[in-house]
């Protein structure tokens, strides 16, 4: 129960592996439900199988090294779908944290480059404030200096709205780029942190091992480990307990008691069977 218990739930996982790949395989429907039955069938014959090759290794051995054959194909078409699975969710794992990773980055630099722009403006007070204090000033001079000023001492008499116009302008500069960053801040906020590594399991690896390795092959070994493991533990378990249920069977058989044999009478004396003479 100990071991075919996890070996069980190892099987119906690899199973689940084999029918997510299975599914992105075909170029239709059709072609998808074959693969999708395709790895079913194999995951239940890696299930079945042991159990059939222990009840016929001593009475018809030639099928149980034939149901063997069959019982190692099937492990090893299993563990190919449940590599391609592990590589396929890990790459595409890896690509959105990537993709994320790229995104806070790109980000955070607009979100730099913005509060440069806003620093390196020339100080200024509220748009509003600076609007009220122009047209103030153009009703004391009574002339509107937002047209053209042919005339010397009108062009002297708006030059402070001239600065206040210039003081506008930052202003306004000020307002438009504090609305983006805002923007930018609120989406960044609403990003999830994943860290600075794609993959910090295979990074972590080539770190302690050195470098020798670099990360994306520790990204290969490790798809490789998960569908092995998984794999092999369903493979075997099932086996062991196989193993384990013929050997229990084959005790209870044993300790039965046979068939007691019919007892005999003894026969009688010939002197009691013939009649007094």
């Amino acid at each position: 129960a100990f071991v075919g218990a996890p070996s069980l739930g190892f099987a119906v996982v690899s199973g689940l592996f084999n029918a997510s790949y299975a599914a992105r395989l075909g170029h239709n429907g059709r072609e998808a439900a074959v693969w999708v039955m395709a790895s079913v069938l194999v995951t239940v014959f890696l299930t079945g199988l042991p159990l059939a090759i222990e009840v016929l290794r001593t009475r018809v051995p030639h099928l149980a090294t034939a149901a063997r054959g069959l019982w190692i194909a099937a492990m090893a078409f299993s563990f190919v779908s449940a590599m391609g699975f592990a590589a396929m969710t890990r790459g595409q794992k890896a690509a959105e944290t990537s993709a994320t990773i790229r995104d806070r980055e790109g980000l955070e630099r607009a979100i730099a480059r913005y509060e440069n722009e806003v620093a390196a403006l020339p100080q200024h007070r509220p748009s509003g404030a600076i609007q009220a204090d122009i047209e103030a000033t153009q009703a004391a001079i009574g002339y509107n200096c937002t047209t053209k000023l042919r005339n010397v001492r009108i062009r002297e008499a708006c030059a402070p709205v001239f600065y206040l116009k210039r003081e506008l302008a930052a202003a306004n500069d000020a307002e438009r780029i504090e609305t983006r960053l805002e923007q930018l801040r609120v989406t960044l906020n609403g990003m999830a942190v994943v860290g600075t590594s794609a993959n910090p399991q295979a990074d972590v690896l080539s770190w302690i091992g050195g470098g020798v390795l670099a990360s994306n092959t520790w990204e290969k070994l490790l798809t490789v480990f998960v569908a092995g493991l998984i794999e092999l533990s369903a493979a075997l378990g099932l086996a062991i307990a196989a193993r384990a249920v013929v050997e229990i069977l084959r005790d209870d058989d044993a300790e039965q008691p046979a068939n007691p044999a019919v007892e005999v009478a003894d026969p009688m004396p010939q002197a009691a069977i013939e009649p007094d003479l």
